[in-house]
């Protein structure tokens, strides 16, 4: 594809430790490819100088240090000497990598690190289906008040109702990941599985993906897991 800019209404802010990093009501999203956008912003909207020494990125201009605070981060401004022909909209444009700052404002809303793709869509439907789970042969969930999410480039997932779940089977794991679109994903470790399996839930939601608060998840492709819909 094209690279290209495409212009944010929000006003961005960004923090380092208690410190402000950025402001700018002047941001754009920089797309590599269609899925994964990077924060762009003006050069003179980054409170703190490039520190080296620069690492050239794979495809062109290079990857600067900054500090703040006492705190440094390696690898967070993405910076061209000269723009690329194939973007020349990047004269005087600061790309951000989304670990570079400890929170993210649009406007007054905290959001996880990453920005939003503007096409990317999740669609959280909830259904009336059969629906099984076996882990193993041992029944995991069996439910008839599932919820189907179907979100842009990812298999389809089904999450259940806590409440049709089989907690004894469940070791709770301090792994946590952030998903731009969905919050934070607690999990829990699935007994006597080798490898061990996962089981994911987002008890506190972004607003736009409010149904899922507490509903539970699992990776249906791993051989281990038999996801079936039953009839009736």
């Amino acid at each position: 594809m094209n690279r290209r800019l495409e212009p944010l209404t929000q006003q961005v802010r960004a923090r380092l430790g208690k410190h402000l990093l950025l402001d700018t009501t002047h941001a754009q999203l920089f797309f590599e490819d269609e899925h994964h956008p990077w924060r762009a912003i003006p050069r003179d909207a980054l409170r703190v100088p490039l520190t080296g020494p620069p690492v050239a990125d794979p495809v062109d201009g290079h990857w600067w240090t900054i500090e703040l605070g006492g705190t440094r981060r390696t690898h967070a401004v993405r910076a061209w000497d000269r723009p690329p022909p194939d973007c020349p909209e990047l004269t005087g444009v600061l790309v951000i990598h989304h670990d570079a700052a400890d929170q993210w404002l649009e406007e007054e809303q905290p959001v996880p690190g990453m920005p939003k793709n503007p096409y990317h869509r999740v669609d959280v439907l909830p259904a009336s289906r059969h629906i099984e789970i076996r882990v193993h042969g041992e029944l995991l969930a069996t439910t008839r008040r599932p919820t189907l999410v179907v979100e842009t480039g990812l298999p389809p997932r089904w999450y259940i109702p806590p409440g049709d779940i089989h907690w004894d089977r469940l070791t709770p794991n301090p792994r946590r990941t952030v998903c731009q679109y969905k919050g934070t994903a607690h999990y829990w470790t699935i007994d006597h599985t080798h490898p061990p399996l996962l089981v994911w839930s987002y008890p506190e939601p972004l607003p736009e993906t409010a149904a899922l608060a507490g509903l539970v998840s699992i990776l249906d492709d791993d051989p281990g897991v038999d996801l079936r819909e039953l009839a009736g």
